[in-house]
């Protein structure tokens, strides 16, 4: 068996035949093209925004507005995938994005992208990939049997740590070309190709329950109902908290790594996208580990994800060398890595294909506002008081985060699979 069929099942429901692998390798492309271009942008934005600037305080700024849209429209996407048909809403929003990032290519091309210029364009790219991300998950149970949750997605996050690691050293390059248009254009061409691969798959499979009519008030009320589910469910509130905390704690190291190996080790712009590709290497490993993660469980993996990023904190708290610094991302692009895969696969086995774009949505939207608070927080602290005010007791805190994942979450787990 292939190592895409596998992790894929082709049955039958109420007649009507499931997705197939083919399916599958459609939407694992269009996913992993769209990926790229966005590895392309979320490195080139900070490097454009310094270009601009020269500020940390700005980097952080620019980072926190593409968090935001998250926080508030990541459950409406998740809703709207749990009700419509995820390609055609996905291959919508792909072609959004792709006109709002040709806009601010021209814009760049003109000199007319100032720094609030761009911490809009950020802001408005957010909202739709804010709505992307949920109707992508809500995609995999669709196609993806619970026992190969943890293999489908451990696929899928190796090839977006392929982009990760492609992607930095692309954005390096293109920002050196000129004003950052080269990477701009690069990724509104991604979720271009992107939306016409979705725009071929074959209709998933459908919803068990009837669906109520498409109005405000029905979409509101299946929203709350998300809402709801995602906090009376012990597992994933508890997953929430441990990424949420998490991301508050680590928000802004990759920010303020990048602008340490820029500012104080004097790292040329091409050089600061080849260590970002560096460090994606070693995460490559872990994703490609699913038997290792099924063994572990779902705890134990988020308990090592969570252990990764504590050493990375510690590192980058005081960098006295620059290899510290490439060390830290090293280790919390590692951590980031394993315990995405598991939370991912754990929300998705827990939650079902019923009702996954929404909790994906709210899970996202609280982890996003960790990120978006981690980032101001940490660039304000970093810029008044050093790194070490930030860090160290970001990780006393993600050392407590540890604890309540291999105390709590096994017990959790079982009760709500069980219900």
């Amino acid at each position: 068996m292939s190592p895409t069929t596998d992790a894929v099942v082709t049955h039958e429901e109420s007649g009507r035949k499931l997705p197939s692998g083919r399916t599958f390798i459609r939407f694992w492309t269009a996913q992993t093209v769209s990926q790229l271009g966005d590895e392309v942008f979320i490195v080139a934005l900070p490097l454009i925004v310094y270009a601009t600037t020269r500020s940390a305080g700005a980097m952080s700024i620019a980072f926190g507005m593409t968090m935001v849209p998250h926080i508030a429209l990541g459950i409406l996407g998740g809703a709207l995938a749990d009700r419509f048909d995820q390609r055609r809403l996905l291959a919508t929003l792909s072609a959004a994005a792709t006109a709002a990032l040709l806009v601010l290519a021209a814009m760049l091309h003109f000199g007319a992208a100032g720094p609030v210029t761009l911490a809009v364009s950020a802001l408005l790219l957010a909202c739709l990939l804010a709505a992307l991300l949920p109707g992508y998950e809500s995609c995999i149970p669709r196609i993806v049997p619970a026992e190969r949750l943890v293999s489908a997605n451990s696929r899928l996050e190796v090839s977006r740590i392929v982009c990760a690691v492609v992607g930095p050293g692309l954005a390096g390059l293109l920002v050196t070309l000129g004003p950052g248009v080269g990477a701009i254009v690069f990724d509104a061409a991604s979720f271009l190709v992107a939306g016409l691969l979705l725009l071929s798959l074959p209709p998933l499979a459908p919803r068990a329950a009837p669906r109520r009519p498409a109005t405000t008030r029905n979409l509101l009320r299946e929203i709350g109902e998300g809402i709801g589910l995602a906090f009376r469910t012990r597992s994933i509130r508890l997953g929430m908290l441990l990424s949420t905390t998490t991301n508050v704690c680590v928000g802004a190291l990759h920010i303020v790594a990048i602008f340490q190996l820029r500012d104080r080790f004097d790292v040329p712009a091409p050089t600061v996208g080849l260590i970002m590709t560096g460090t994606a290497i070693f995460s490559l490993v872990v994703a490609a580990l699913p038997r290792l993660q099924r063994r572990l469980g779902y705890p134990g993996t988020l308990a090592i994800g969570l252990l990764l990023s504590m050493v990375a904190c510690l590192l980058m708290a005081k960098p006295a060398h620059i290899s510290w610094v490439i060390g830290a991302l090293a280790l919390e692009t590692c951590g980031a890595t394993v315990f995405n895969v598991g939370w991912r696969a754990m929300r998705q086995q827990v939650a079902g294909a019923e009702a996954i774009g929404r909790i994906s949505g709210v899970s996202r939207g609280v982890a996003f506002l960790g990120a978006a608070v981690g980032g101001w927080l940490g660039g304000a602290v970093a810029a008044s008081a050093g790194l070490s005010l930030y860090l160290y007791p970001g990780a006393a805190v993600i050392a407590g985060l540890v604890a309540l994942a291999l105390l709590r979450l096994p017990g959790y787990l079982a009760r709500d699979l069980a219900t």
